[in-house]
This record gives structure tokens, sequence and C-alpha cells, in this order.
């Protein structure tokens, strides 16, 4: 059994751990926290600095037949990097794409300069704007202005360091690219929804896009990955905008949500991808697709209600696990103990057709109700009957 170490216990490695246990992979995890959220997803758990030189987590590291990242703290990713080239580790991650995509004003110069795609940027543009750090991710620090003294006063205390687009509505997508110069796949899109942070809540297969615009999208995928010389994965998230596909933001790194998700509707699993491509240098067996329609959500449960919520949620309360007995179809990652006031769950569903997956969804919201209270939630379904009466869609920070 091939093992991979991954270097990071939040959301991201939580997922990878569950890709990697639906790929038959040996998953041992390496993270500062001693309670780290993915700790129980992992066959083992080694608690520590991954660049300390530990007896155990350096016996760890020789023997991984692949190390994959799944945080984003620059100096760590910097010193796996440099460490992978000392020793001769595999290492699925590429710092040099990375610094490009972390960066919101890198990137958004390449997009300039390649005259790409883009939400027009401040002073460009016109009300509402949306301003974003140049190096978070995952929504943190992103500010919506509607009004023009807002955004002056933001100026005046310092928001001319943010990225100042124009806000613009539409649905939003995300495709993931792997691959090498040359040698790329794009996988199924996805459609994301989010919260009113901006932080994705919702992560699903298509129900409906014009074949020209998929095309358009793994099109600017795959400039994207040439241009910046990408080996290994990344994320590239567009808004369709009054029928133009417009680029929010490009991540040369596992993504949290969407794996799962393309995962259950197509077959393809990331981790495997990127087992084959970093240990064998390319692509092993045929690419899939099955087909199937697949959603992930997060709720958050307390006093007897139960919400939506953004994927920060998943990382704010106890250990994670995978969790039986609390819907009869649907897999569930949680923080769920007996008793327990407060605590969270990753949903994740999967049918062979839209209609199929709405009614499983709604026998899951039911038997969540019986259990927990009530449900102030939108299915799969309704969210895309507002996005497309109200062109609602955001972005995924």
């Amino acid at each position: 059994m091939p093992k991979i170490v991954i270097v990071g216990g939040k959301l991201q490695g939580s997922e990878a751990a569950y890709l990697g246990r639906k790929a038959g992979f040996e998953i041992v995890l390496i993270d500062l926290d001693p309670q780290a959220p993915a700790k129980n997803l992992c066959s083992r758990f080694i608690c520590g600095d991954v660049l300390s030189d530990t007896p155990q987590i350096t016996a760890e590291l020789d023997s991984a037949d692949l190390i994959l990242p799944t945080m984003e703290n620059d100096t760590v990713l910097k010193g796996l990097t440099e460490l992978a080239e000392k020793k001769g580790y595999c290492l699925a991650f590429d710092w040099e794409a990375y610094q490009i995509s972390s960066s919101k004003r890198r990137s958004d110069r390449l997009f300039a300069e390649h005259q790409l795609p883009c939400p027009k940027y401040w002073p460009g543009g016109s009300l509402p704007y949306i301003a974003k750090p140049d190096s978070e991710s995952g929504s943190h620090g992103v500010r919506y202005f509607k009004r023009q003294e807002d955004l002056d006063a933001f100026l005046k205390d310092g928001g001319e360091r943010f990225i100042i687009q124009e806000f613009v509505e539409g649905p939003s997508y995300s495709v993931e690219i792997i691959g090498k110069p040359g040698n790329y796949r794009t996988y199924e899109i996805t459609q994301i929804f989010v919260d009113d942070v901006y932080d994705c809540n919702l992560a699903a297969t298509l129900h409906t896009i014009e074949p020209e615009k998929k095309q358009r999208i793994e099109e600017l995928a795959v400039e994207i990955a040439e241009r910046i010389g990408l080996k290994g994965i990344m994320d590239l998230e567009v808004i369709d905008c009054h029928g133009e596909i417009k680029i929010l933001e490009i991540d040369a790194r596992l993504p949290s949500q969407t794996a799962i998700v393309v995962y259950h509707a197509s077959g393809m699993n990331y981790i495997k991808e990127l087992y084959d491509l970093f240990t064998s240098g390319g692509f092993i067996g045929e690419q899939i697709n099955h087909g199937k329609c697949a959603s992930l959500t997060h709720y958050q449960f307390e006093d007897g209600v139960w919400s939506s919520h953004g994927e920060h949620i998943m990382v704010e309360g106890g250990q994670l696990d995978y969790t039986e007995g609390l819907c009869s179809e649907a897999a569930v990652i949680s923080d769920y103990l007996p008793g327990r006031p407060v605590w969270r769950g990753t949903f994740i569903n999967w049918a062979d057709t839209f209609e199929e997956l709405d009614a499983k969804e709604a026998k899951m919201r039911k038997e969540l109700e019986e259990k927990f209270g009530e449900g102030r939630v939108k299915t799969y379904a309704e969210l895309v009957d507002c996005a497309e009466t109200e062109a609602g869609g955001t972005e995924r920070g």
C-alpha cells in the first residue's frame, strides 16, 4: 500500500485524507496542532514540526511514496520544497506556481499581461466594488462596498494595499487542472455557492452549462497552467457575468470541497492523479467520467436549529471523523458527539441524475430535522433556481 504523508490537518488535509482513503493509500498526517481537525481521518498522526528533523518525522518522510502539503504557510512550503530537493523526496507541490497564485497582485498582473478576462479594477468599472487582501485565501478579509463614501474611507485607512475590483454577479464555477507543461488534464467543472461573507458553503456538479462556456473555462485553465509552467494541481475560479466568463482567481494547491464533488461525480480522484503524476512522471490510465451528480455542503447544529455556513466552520470545532448513522445515505465528516451542544458537519450526496440528487438531499434534510430540529437551509436545486432567476453568485475566497 503506497504511503502518502499529508502536511497540514485542517480543511484541505481532511479532504485529502478522505480522498486518499478512497484511493487505497496509507495516510500519515503531520501537524503541529495536537488537536488537528483531520487527526482521526488518517491511518496515523504525528504531532510535530515537519521541518524539525526529529527521528520520527524524518523516518516518515524518508519512507513516504508522496508528500502532499495541505496548508498555506509559506515558511513551511518553501522549507519543504528545499528539503525535497535536498533529500530527493517526491513532493506534490509547485512552489514557483504557488508564489504566483497565492498573491492576487502577481496573478492579476499575469492576467493583465496576457489580456485574460477579469472584472474591472478600481478606479475603472463602477460601484459596487469588492476588496481582497493580496495573499489571503478562503475569503478572509474580503470587503464589499456599495457606497463611494465607504470606499473612500477604506482607501484612506490603508485600503490601497488591497486588490479592488468591480463586483460582478452571476454563477460561479471552478475547475481543476493537473499535469506538467505540455501534458495537462482538466476535470469536472463544479458550481460554487457562497455565504454572506463570501465563503463557499456548497459545491456541486453543474446542472447545465453551454458547451462553448465549458470549453472556454477549460481553455483558460490550460492557458494559465502553461503560462506559469504548472507542475502539479491548480484550481481556477471564474464567474459567468452576463454571458462572459471572467477569472476570479487561481490557486496552485489542492482545493477544498470541489475535489470530493468531482470524485463522486466522475470517479476521478485528485490524490491518485497527483500520485501517478509525481511518482511516474505522467498519468496512468484513461480519464473517466461516470456522469453522476454530486454536492457537498457544510452545516452547523446549535440549540435545535441547523443552518448552512461557509467552509471555515469545519476547523472551528472539535476533531473530525467519519460519522455513521446521521443520515441513511449521505457521507458525513463531522465533529458530532452525542450531547455536544454545537457541532459541524460536511454532508456529501451523489446520484445518477439531478432529480435523484435533489430527492436524496430532501430525504437527508428530513432525517436531520427529525433528529436535530429545524433546518434553515436550501437544497442545491433551490440555489440553482435562485442563481438562474436572480444572478446571485459571487465568488469563493
